[in-house]
């Protein structure tokens, strides 16, 4: 089973410990604008501004069906702590997923998931269409390749719904193994201790991050 970790300031850290609860990111507000959209190409009769509104449209389709978990294969990498964890004053929480076929390992490739206009309208060929499409999930540009990212997809409808946010609860798909603070965190392991035990996650490790000495390694301690 994989261990995937999720990087959260220090707010959003604690609320998520406090809920129990994994808030979806939709496609449409992924902090990548090329993330989850395909390159439509073909249907020459349209022209190619047609086609880029076209990526619009079908990431705002997803938007209202589809709803992503992002997490990282290593817990190690600065940029995570500097990007998702408020520059180390958050934590991470570290989870033990159970494999299927909503986990998605990104690859990371310079040419994007390509969808044919052509093949789409003339049904020719249905699954051309729908591996592109379904590809686009999951490949990102190089630039992203220090997320190490895997990505679970899940259908909103099988979400909890809140204040417009969509929710899965942390129980046993995924479980919580621990929660990793930041260099720079000033919330003491007794408080998140304090949290773990309320949901009787007596189990749950919490380790403190730290530098290596004379390093630029990131090293972490059990608490």
């Amino acid at each position: 089973m994989p261990t995937l970790y999720r990087f959260f300031d220090a707010f959003g850290g604690i609320k998520t410990l406090e809920s129990l609860k994994l808030r979806l990111s939709r496609p449409s507000s992924l902090n990548d604008p090329f993330d989850c959209c395909p390159e439509f190409v073909g249907g020459d009769k349209y022209p190619e501004a047609f086609r880029g509104c076209l990526s619009q449209f079908f990431l705002r389709l997803r938007s209202n069906e589809i709803g992503l978990l992002c997490f990282s294969r290593t817990w190690e990498k600065h940029l995570m702590w500097s990007h998702y964890a408020d520059g180390h004053q958050g934590m991470a929480l570290v989870f033990d997923w159970k494999p299927g076929p909503d986990l998605l390992r990104v690859k990371y490739d310079k040419t994007k998931a390509v969808v044919d206009l052509d093949l789409l309208k003339s049904g020719a060929n249905d699954q051309a269409p729908a591996h592109g499409f379904a590809k686009s999930f999951s490949i990102k540009s190089p630039a992203w390749r220090y997320e190490q990212e895997t990505r679970v997809l899940i259908r909103l409808t099988d979400c909890q719904p809140e204040g417009g946010d969509f929710f899965i609860p942390i129980g046993e798909r995924p479980s919580l193994l621990g929660v990793i603070i930041g260099i720079r965190c000033e919330i003491t392991p007794a408080y998140i201790r304090g949290l773990l035990a309320r949901h009787q996650l007596h189990q749950a490790t919490i380790w403190k991050a730290k530098s290596k000495p004379g390093l630029f390694t990131l090293i972490r301690e059990e608490t």
